[in-house]
């Protein structure tokens, strides 16, 4: 008999090796899950962040109709890692509203110059067709960044 329980035991510890090792690989599966998902909600983060900035900034200028210096530098320092967290087309986009800004504030001072200045009606036109593009951030920078801050893992 005491043969026969060794051979048990010969049996078992080679099965136990096989099933200690799939455990192993269970529990680094689900720790490479974990911080996956930590990883996805971290950039969610950082993106959100970039588009609250911005919609800060844009939230300064529509209602008075006026870019200031500070807004400029507030759109700056809110865009200034747009580049490492969104692809090309928001990097586009979002240089394309910085240039509508400018736009802005350069036609606002050559109004403020009165109605008699030479690039006056220009300067009406621009400032318009800018504040439209500048506008138009609350319905085209959430469809252009909604792949970015779209969460892949459901949550429970």
């Amino acid at each position: 008999m005491p043969s026969q329980m060794t051979l048990w035991v010969q049996i078992l510890q080679a099965l136990l090796t096989p099933v200690v090792a799939g455990l192993a690989v269970v529990i680094a599966w689900a720790q490479w899950r974990v911080v996956r998902r930590r990883e996805v909600m971290e950039l969610f983060e950082r993106r959100v962040a970039i588009y609250e900035a911005l919609r800060k900034v844009i939230g300064q200028v529509i209602p008075t109709g006026k870019v200031t210096d500070k807004d400029l530098h507030d759109f700056v320092v809110a865009t200034d890692r747009t580049r490492f967290l969104f692809g090309d087309d928001v990097v586009k986009y979002v240089d394309g509203l910085y240039s509508q800004l400018l736009k802005h504030q350069e036609a606002e001072a050559i109004m403020g110059m009165g109605a008699g200045s030479a690039g006056f009606p220009k300067a009406v036109t621009s400032k318009t067709e800018s504040f439209k593009e500048i506008s138009d951030f609350y319905t085209e920078f959430p469809k252009l960044i909604a792949p970015y801050v779209r969460m892949d893992q459901k949550t429970p």
